[in-house]
């Protein structure tokens, strides 16, 4: 592999799943979680930008929160990397209700290469 590549901690689930977010200094806002992986998320945002290095809860449909930091914003998405990692009995749970492509493979732990460039 060229020195373009690096490894994703964990392969990234495709999702679609409803939530509300706040940002440390800003308003809930619904956003939509795109894809997942144990460590972070990809979500769109509706209305509101948020800021890169600000902390934000995410507030799940079954009630449970997630806390993260924002690492990244670009075209009306955010990359959050959650404060705890999810375990893999939630990865799970969201592999079987809410992917937008079920896998043949079960979920896999393994380090995943991605392209940098």
């Amino acid at each position: 592999m060229s020195d373009s590549w690096v490894y994703r901690r964990s392969e990234r689930l495709r999702i679609t799943y409803f939530a509300r977010c706040k940002a440390s200094a800003g308003e809930d806002q619904d956003v939509v979680i795109v894809n997942v992986t144990p460590e972070g998320c990809c979500m769109t945002l509706n209305d509101q930008a948020m800021q890169i290095g600000q902390h934000v809860l995410i507030r799940l449909e079954s009630g449970d929160a997630l806390t993260g930091t924002v690492r990244w914003m670009r075209d009306g998405q955010a990359g959050v990397q959650f404060d705890e990692s999810l375990d893999r009995k939630r990865v799970d749970y969201l592999r079987r209700e809410h992917s937008t492509f079920l896998s043949e493979v079960e979920w896999s732990d393994e380090r995943v290469p991605r392209s940098i460039m």
